[in-house]
């Protein structure tokens, strides 16, 4: 009959109203995601950027110190000739001059 077909048809309409709904909501909670995911992949950089930079730094530090302790070692081993030297000084200065 033509009131269970209306009928059928204002259900139909209904189901489909509140499925088309659901689909809006769902894609705005997609977008939300997207959006969100975007802004944690931007962060994700930025980290990536400066624990680069720090990296860096680290190294220069490293390289610094490393020509800091090789030039340290150079003074040392000076050091140590010098003393030598003086020594050997000594020894000729008193066999010129035992007194």
């Amino acid at each position: 009959s033509l009131r269970e077909m209306t009928k059928e048809k204002d259900n139909f309409k209904e189901r489909f109203m509140q499925t088309y709904d659901q689909m809006t909501k769902l894609e705005e909670k997609l977008i939300q995601a997207q959006n969100e995911y975007d802004e944690l992949l931007l962060k994700k950089n930025k980290i990536q950027q400066m624990n680069d930079r720090i990296s860096m730094k680290n190294e220069d530090y490293r390289s610094f110190f490393f020509n800091y302790e090789s030039k340290f070692k150079k003074l040392s081993n000076w050091e140590k000739e010098i003393i030598e030297k003086e020594k050997e000084v000594r020894a000729i200065k008193k066999r010129e001059n035992p007194y």
